[in-house]
């Protein structure tokens, strides 16, 4: 059954709550507001294919005051349109919004770009007054660089994979004598010298379990460097 907007008697000025009087495919008489029709048009009317002007109203409706069932089909035809479908599109937020409305891949991506970039070096081998060179590939100078020593053979408490952030300049606690390692970077590169104190140990640590300061042993453990721009 439909209702056609032009059963609108033309002297009278319509408002949202006028009726119309309609009839469903089993002879059923009911009024059709005119704020049910505006709610169907609003949503993109939903004619029926015999009429542009006709739109489709089941006895369902009857009394829902601008609610109609169809409004349901209406919102699941809205679904399935071609914005939400495939390869959806939607609006993209002002970088740094911070509220619960959709992230776009762009807003996603502009992001991301403004996270610091991350270097970490490879396990390298510590050798007496030795140097490194190490490429970091962020394209400028590193503004955080943080070393590490990793165990690779159990000593004073520490076991293989154990890590120990150590003061990049003087490591020394025991007070023997200079240890430690120069870290010199620039735009392309992060310049190690380990130190050539007396002894050939370059760090001194604590052990892991009493907190007594002890000499490491070189080739029990590795040096890996973390930097980020």
């Amino acid at each position: 059954m439909t209702v056609k907007i032009s059963q609108l008697p033309v002297t009278v000025t319509p408002n949202r709550g006028f009726s119309i009087p309609g009839m469903n495919e089993v002879g059923d008489t009911f009024q059709v507001t005119v704020g049910q029709i505006l709610s169907l048009l609003q949503l993109g009317g939903l004619a029926n294919g015999d009429d542009a002007g006709d739109i489709p109203f089941d006895n369902s409706m009857v009394g829902l005051a601008g609610n109609p069932t169809n409004v349901q089909a209406a919102l699941d035809a809205i679904k399935t349109a071609a914005a939400f479908t495939g390869n959806p599109t939607a609006v993209t937020q002002t970088a740094g919004n911070n509220t619960t409305r959709l992230a776009t891949t762009a807003f996603a991506k502009t992001a991301i770009g403004k996270l610091p970039t991350f270097y970490e070096s490879t396990p390298q081998v510590i050798t007496f007054a030795g140097q490194l060179v190490l490429a970091h590939g962020l394209g400028a100078i590193p503004k955080l660089i943080q070393p590490h020593l990793l165990n690779i053979t159990a000593q004073s408490g520490y076991v293989p994979g154990d890590r120990v952030i150590v003061n990049p300049a003087q490591n020394d606690p025991a007070g023997n004598g200079g240890r430690g390692m120069s870290l010199v970077p620039d735009a392309t590169n992060i310049t190690i010298r380990f130190s050539n104190s007396a002894t050939t140990q370059a760090f001194g640590v604590m052990n892991k379990t009493t907190g007594g300061a002890f000499q490491i042993t070189n080739t029990s453990w590795r040096l890996v460097v973390r930097a980020w721009t």
